[in-house]
C-alpha cells in the first residue's frame, strides 16, 4: 500500500471519528436542551399585585431567529430615573420568578426591562437548544433598550442570576454601550456549564464547542474569562462557596486567575447558588425547589417568605456599584 493510500484511509478514519464524536455530542445536547425551560408560575414568588405602584408595561420583540421574546419594562413613576437594567433570568424559570429582585432596582430609581428567553416561559420557542440561545436574545434585547425612545437616552447596565448572569457578562461583548454588569453566580462557559449537566462533557468539551459554533454562531464561544481579558466596562461578580450548581471549580477559580483591573469579585464561602436571597430563603429555595430531579415538588412545603427575603446587604452592594 503506498504512502499516499496510508494518508487518505487515515484522513478517513480521522473524519469519521470526528463525525461520530459530533453525532454524540448533538445527540448529548439533544437530550439535554430539545425542550423549553419552562419553570412553574407557582415559584413565581411574588406577582404583580404584590407591587400595586410598581407599573409594568409589557413588550414583545423578535430575535434573528425569529423567536418571539416576550417581557416587560418595569418602574416607578415621578422619579428621576439613574439608568436602565436589562436583567436576565436563569434557566429553568422567567423574569417574573425574579419580581421581587426587580422591584428591589426599581425602587432603587433604575427602570427594569425584563424578557423570558427562548422557550422560556411566556416566550415562544420549541426547545432552547442550548444554553449561547441566550447570546442570540440578548442581542435583540440590548437592541430594543438602546433604540427604545424612552429609554436609550439612559446609562444602560445588565443584571441576571446563574445563566442570565454569564448573559449578562457576556453582553459586554456584544455592545460597548453597556456601562456595568452584575453577576450572581455566573458559570464561565457553555462548556462549564455542561459539566453539571453530564460527566461526559469533558470529555467531549471540543465538540461541543464545535457544536455550540455550528448552532448558535461566534457568540456561543464567549467565555466570561474572554469578558475580563478584553472589556474595560466595570463588572461585579458574585460568587459562593457552597454552590452545588455553578461549582467555584467552574467559575470563580477562573475569574479570579485574570488580572482585570476593573473587576470587582465578591466570594462568600457560606453562601450557595442564590446569593441574592437571604441565607434562610437561599436554603429553602435549594431544599425545596432547585432539584426537582429528586421527585415532584411539593409547594405546600414552601415558605414563600422565606424565599422572599432578599439579601439586602448584598444588594446595597449592588446598588453601590452602580452608582460609583
Amino acid at each position: 500500500m503506498s504512502l499516499l493510500m496510508i494518508v487518505i484511509l487515515s484522513l478517513i478514519g480521522l473524519l469519521v471519528v470526528l463525525a461520530l464524536m459530533l453525532l454524540l455530542t448533538n445527540a448529548i445536547t439533544a437530550k439535554i436542551f430539545k425542550h423549553r425551560a419552562d419553570g412553574d408560575v407557582r415559584y413565581a414568588f411574588m406577582l404583580k399585585e404584590d407591587f400595586p405602584q410598581l407599573v409594568k408595561k409589557p413588550v414583545s420583540i423578535v430575535n434573528t431567529k425569529k423567536t418571539r421574546l416576550n417581557g416587560a419594562v418595569f418602574y416607578y413613576p415621578k422619579r428621576k430615573h439613574l439608568g436602565v437594567i436589562i436583567f436576565y433570568h436563569g434557566l429553568f424559570s422567567g423574569y417574573l420568578n425574579y419580581l421581587q429582585l426587580i422591584d428591589y432596582f426599581a425602587q432603587h430609581d433604575y427602570i427594569v426591562v425584563a424578557f423570558d428567553f427562548t422557550a422560556s416561559m411566556s416566550s415562544g420557542g420549541k426547545a432552547i437548544n442550548g444554553l449561547a440561545i441566550s447570546e442570540i436574545d440578548a442581542m435583540a434585547i440590548i437592541r430594543f433598550a438602546l433604540s427604545h425612545p424612552e429609554l436609550k437616552d439612559y446609562p444602560l447596565y445588565t443584571i441576571g442570576h446563574s445563566w442570565g448572569a454569564h448573559t449578562a457578562l457576556t453582553s459586554l461583548l456584544l455592545s460597548e454601550k453597556i456601562k456595568k454588569a452584575v453577576a450572581f453566580n455566573p458559570y464561565n462557559s457553555d462548556v462549564d456549564a455542561a459539566y453539571s449537566f453530564s460527566p461526559l462533557a469533558k470529555v467531549l468539551t471540543p465538540f461541543i464547542y464545535l457544536n455550540n459554533l455550528f448552532r448558535f454562531g461566534y457568540t456561543a464561544t464567549y467565555k466570561v474569562t474572554d469578558v475580563l481579558k478584553y472589556s474595560e466596562a466595570k463588572k461585579l461578580i458574585i460568587a459562593s462557596g457552597k454552590d452545588q450548581i455553578v461549582k467555584p471549580t467552574y467559575a470563580y477559580k477562573k475569574f479570579k486567575k485574570i488580572n482585570d483591573p476593573h473587576l470587582t469579585l465578591r466570594y462568600l464561602k457560606e453562601a450557595n447558588h442564590f446569593t441574592y436571597m437571604g441565607n434562610d430563603g437561599a436554603e429553602h429555595f435549594t431544599k425545596e425547589i432547585a432539584f426537582p430531579h429528586r421527585g415532584p415538588i411539593d409547594f405546600t412545603k414552601i415558605d414563600y417568605q422565606k424565599i422572599n427575603t432578599l439579601n439586602l446587604s448584598l444588594l446595597d452592594e449592588v446598588i453601590t456599584f452602580l452608582k460609583k
